[in-house]
């Protein structure tokens, strides 16, 4: 029985009136969150540019690829037109006009 009223007992220092956080405990939790915070500012841009990188990584994979028929190539008409004003007869021999 003597063990059990000792720990029903308050604490000396301790008031039923006392409520609230001691300095160490505020400081503690202050220092928690100054970290994560921390950690946080560090890691976000990385990770950001992670994101960036597979997006444009996925975009590419996505886009329509050319075909054999895309990249052939064809006279382009200002080529045509420029060497039609320099020589009129090889004009009308390369392209008939």
């Amino acid at each position: 029985m003597l063990g059990f009223q000792i720990l029903n007992q308050p604490a000396p220092n301790m008031n039923s009136s006392t409520k609230g956080f001691s300095l160490i405990e505020v400081l503690l939790i202050m220092g928690v969150i100054l970290v994560l915070l921390t950690a946080a500012f560090v890691i976000f841009p990385k990770v950001s540019k992670i994101r960036q990188a597979e997006d444009a990584r996925q975009a590419l994979n996505t886009a329509p690829r050319p075909t054999k028929a895309d990249t052939q190539s064809t006279p382009i008409e200002t080529s045509k037109t420029s060497s039609c004003k320099k020589n009129e007869e090889n004009c009308i021999r390369e392209y008939g006009e």
